[in-house]
């Protein structure tokens, strides 16, 4: 029997293979250790547990490959309770492949290496009951370094040689008690820097801690004992190099009970629960050959009897700076530090999976300094589907313990993250300004919201009042029916998915509003970093990690990961785990991710910020009396942060006449005066100069005035238009927002056409009046429509900026948001991750301290239709 695991929309599955197409799925969720747990539990053979799990309908083989979804044929929730091993000369062949790489010796010169060789030949294949002797053995990582099958093999930048090593792997699961269980075998690309080991066999060590992979097919039970496969090098769709290769143990120097037996005999590898994934050794090395391998080769392993060949890319990490070691001072909480007081901490390329740092092993990923165009180290690897799902489960496993810490200590924790991120100093500013282009001063006053929005929420937290603590005690003398004791009280809704925003690497961030509103909810978070400041987003996942370990907290509590496209993306929002989402973005991917939210099996709450023109409404006595300040104020915020906020003012709405004309004269005059400021990312530049372009070439408008030109990469030129309302009217294009620092002018004929005008605009973040007294009735007229368009209506102000306060609201009705109930900065938006639980007749010992006799948190609850503490 071949069994594959695969990622689905309910998390790893395990499917029985029925040939070389179809797959069927087994229904238990954990994969195929939780197959191989519920035979060994039930004392049943692994055969007659699939046969009665068995879902009716096929998959197609192919198509889980196309889409990403093969993992290796077995894998653990927890990383670290999986061990990878291995022994080596242990085939026939061993020798002349291990002389063939040193150059060949006489028996008085043999290495130590080549004598155990010989001793293997002489006594590794013992008589039943009997120990042989022992194999050389090596340890090569835990489950975090086992790539999946067709996904790429990451060789270190530190690495001299990146060899394939075709080998077979045998695959145990430990009981309850400890005893290991052969559950059976796989195909193995052990992956060996064979220029490092030929250097010194002292060095066999290092030169085994890399990738590997395994499967994709694990066949269950025993193999004949002659086993006949092909190891071959692909470059550029032909095959530079193919040998073929013998394993299994007719072809081997020792048994495998032997090699079983030393490697289990340690108590180390007989831990409860543990999966350990052993190779068995190779004789047969393209570098043997003088091969060469480079990134992009393909390796192949067939082993007909195990299966689909094992097939993997190979890629190379970029150079990252050697891990830094701070030493402990006078205080837990005190790192190693520079003389001014800042860590000297640096981003390293990791990923963050609850207390494992580690790098991934997808597609690389290498940020940008905008402002020049030069790459920025350290490269990082893009999550696994396997990522997703230990996060996810981790954080799941974390629920219910973080959600009912005190509220003190949940508040302490909110405050240690601020201490964490103030404590990173210059560090973070200067990698920030690196990757966004923004300027310093910008990046000094993101960090301070973003502590001061985590101190806010601690605040929230404390006062308890968020948990709505509501009772309605027992009335059983009431006629005719008895009332019940009723409580209710607000909690968890459980793990959420936080996407982090191109245009605020620190405030709609990894530790941004979404993440703050969700720890203080009591939820553990999955962040997926963004891809145009990944450095930034380390450092700031490190700070929260490191906050998560002083205060004792799951390790489950916090998650980075990396997405190169949209596959880690997608997996998150699709996990069963996850409860909510919270995003920042496009319109366009909002959406995408929307829709997989929406049609779940278990759909979830998507709380995303996507798009926004906040229109500016300039009546006529301020157009009037304000020209010149109106004009100059418009265009500051205009172009401020080169137009990259999303409340940036888009649309300018006014009354034709002579006012509008002086107000445009003095608006082109003040922008032509504005300089280029560097955008995010070149994705970002490209799309603005492509919406600008859209603008200048509509025929019902016309370019008033740009600003400075330059020949800076990812330079945002200010623009602005000027078309009439009846053309807004006609065309919802008119509506589209540009991200950038452009707007777009619209002439109404009268009133009641800019009040049409108004009820005709989508959702927005914010509105704007600019009125004088003699402007109210205008602006009575107006308000009941923006108050239906809008979450944030101003008077006389500009839309840039958002403070972060108890009554901001931040959000809107669709497209500015995908839920117009909600608001992702301020104080309410804590509501966004709490759903309400009533509690019938609960004896008090059982209830939650909230809503205990007593009110033992002091808390301002509703008890019987009136407020008391």
């Amino acid at each position: 029997m071949r069994l594959i695991q695969f990622m689905s929309a309910a998390g790893p599955r395990a499917g029985l293979v029925e040939n070389a197409s179809t797959v069927r799925e087994i229904d238990l969720d954990g994969g195929t250790l939780s197959l191989v747990r519920l035979a060994i539990d039930s004392r049943q053979p692994i055969e007659a547990v699939v046969e009665g799990l068995l879902l009716d309908t096929p998959l197609d083989y192919d198509t889980l490959i196309k889409a990403g979804q093969l993992l290796p044929p077995i894998t653990h929730p927890d990383p670290a309770h999986c061990y990878v091993t291995g022994t080596g000369l242990t085939h026939l062949g061993s020798a002349d492949t291990r002389a063939a790489m040193h150059g060949a010796l006489e028996d008085s010169e043999l290495t130590d290496s080549m004598k155990m060789f010989r001793l293997g030949l002489d006594g590794g294949k013992p008589e039943q009951g009997q120990v042989g002797a022992q194999p050389e053995w090596f340890y090569k990582g835990d489950g975090s370094i086992v790539v999946a099958p067709e996904q790429p093999l990451p060789g270190p930048a530190f690495g001299l040689d990146a060899g394939e090593e075709p080998e077979l792997v045998g695959i145990y699961v430990n009981d309850h008690t400890g005893q290991p269980w052969r559950i059976g075998y796989a195909i193995g690309n052990e992956f060996s820097d064979h220029v490092t080991e030929r250097q010194n066999y002292l060095w066999l060590a290092h030169s085994k801690l890399r990738h590997c992979s395994i499967g994709p097919e694990l066949v269950v039970g025993e193999l004949p004992a002659h086993l006949e496969g092909t190891s071959r090098i692909v470059r550029d769709g032909r095959t530079l190099w193919e040998k073929p290769f013998l394993t299994g143990e007719a072809n081997m120097s020792h048994s495998l009970a032997n090699l079983e037996y030393h490697h289990f005999k340690y108590a180390l590898f007989r831990r409860p629960g543990d999966v350990n994934l052993h190779f068995f050794g190779t004789a047969t090395l393209s570098f043997g050959d003088q091969i060469r391998t480079e990134p992009g080769d393909r390796f192949e392993i067939e082993l007909p009897p195990l299966g689909r060949a094992l097939r993997n890319p190979l890629t190379r990490l970029d150079d990252t700076p050697p891990a830094r070691v701070n030493a402990l001072q006078s205080t837990a909480t005190s790192l190693s530090s520079t003389s001014d007081g800042g860590r000297t901490m640096q981003p390293e390329g990791h990923h963050l999976i609850g207390r494992t740092i580690t790098q991934g092993s997808g597609a690389p990923i290498t940020a940008l300094n905008p402002a020049t165009g030069e790459s920025l180290t350290p490269t990082w690897s893009a999550s696994t589907l396997n990522d997703v799902d230990t996060a996810c489960r981790l954080a799941e496993e974390a629920c219910d313990a973080y959600r009912e810490t005190s509220l003190e200590d949940r508040a302490r924790f909110l405050e240690t993250v601020a201490e964490e991120i103030d404590a990173l100093g210059d560090a973070l500013t200067e990698r920030a300004v690196a990757e966004s282009g923004l300027p310093e001063a910008r990046i000094q006053g993101e960090r301070g919201r973003t502590c001061n929005q985590l101190r806010l929420f601690a605040r929230v937290v404390r006062d308890g009042n968020w948990l709505d603590a509501r009772i309605d005690p027992a009335q059983p003398e009431r006629a005719p029916m008895p009332r019940p004791d009723l409580r209710q009280r607000s909690i968890a809704l459980g793990p959420v998915a936080v996407f982090g925003a191109s245009n605020f690497p620190l405030a709609f961030s990894v530790a941004g509003g979404d993440t703050a509103s969700a720890l203080a909810a009591g939820c553990p978070v999955v962040v997926k970093a963004h891809n145009a400041h990944p450095g930034t987003c380390e450092l700031i996942g490190r700070a929260i990690a490191a906050a998560v370990n002083r205060c004792n907290l799951p390790e489950g509590v916090f998650s980075l990961l990396y997405d190169a496209d949209t596959e880690v993306g997608q997996a998150l929002v699709s996990h069963p785990a996850i409860k909510a989402a919270g995003f920042t973005g496009s319109r366009k991917g909002g959406l995408a991710l929307w829709n997989l939210a929406h049609t779940r099996a278990e759909p979830i709450p998507f709380y995303a910020e996507m798009s926004s023109i906040n229109p500016v409404f300039v009546l006529p006595e301020a157009l009037e009396a304000r020209t010149k300040a109106l004009a100059e104020g418009f265009v500051g915020s205009l172009n401020m942060g080169a137009g990259q906020f999303c409340t940036s003012p888009g649309l300018l709405i006014a009354r034709e006449g002579p006012a509008l004309n002086r107000f445009i004269e003095h608006a082109a005059q003040a922008l032509k005066e504005q300089p280029a400021h560097t955008m995010l990312t070149p994705g970002i530049h490209k799309s603005y100069e492509q919406g600008a372009a859209a603008l200048a070439g509509h025929p019902n408008v016309r370019e008033i005035a740009h600003g400075e030109t330059t020949s800076a990469p990812n330079a945002c030129r200010p623009r602005l238009f000027i078309t009439r309302a009846e053309a807004v009217l006609n065309d919802r294009a008119l509506q589209e927002e540009v991200f950038g620092a452009s707007s777009l002018i619209v002439e109404c004929a009268s009133q009641e056409e800019m009040r049409a005008l108004a009820r005709a605009l989508e959702g927005q973040l914010t509105a704007t009046l600019q009125m004088e007294e003699a402007d109210h009735d205008d602006a009575a007229k107006l308000l009941p429509t923006l108050e239906r368009r809008a979450g944030r209506v101003m008077a006389n102000g500009w839309p840039t900026g958002v403070e972060v306060c108890d009554a901001m609201v931040h959000g809107g009705p669709f497209p500015s948001t995908s839920d117009s109930r909600t608001t992702s900065v301020g104080t309410k938006a804590i509501e966004r991750f709490l759903r309400p639980v009533c509690y019938q007749d609960i004896p008090d010992a059982l209830l939650p301290t909230a809503l205990r006799e007593g009110n033992p948190l002091s808390l301002t609850r509703l008890v019987d239709g009136q407020r008391a503490q």
